[in-house]
């Protein structure tokens, strides 16, 4: 009993941790995957508020 509930600790230690690390490379992939998109999305918006500024400063 003790050789198997020693390598059941190991085995739920290893759990953990791979599920720790599944957990953060999920989280790094969401936050790469934000923002890629964010950096192509916010120029364009950017510009065009900037146009319809200047757009209504000169009305």
């Amino acid at each position: 009993m003790n050789f198997w509930q020693k390598h059941k600790a190991d085995i739920d230690v290893i759990c953990r941790i791979i599920t720790t690390l599944t957990a953060l490379v999920s989280l790094g992939v969401q936050v790469g995957e934000l923002k890629i998109p964010e950096s192509k999305i916010l120029p364009p918006i950017t510009e065009v508020q900037l146009e319809a500024g200047k757009k209504t400063h000169t009305h």
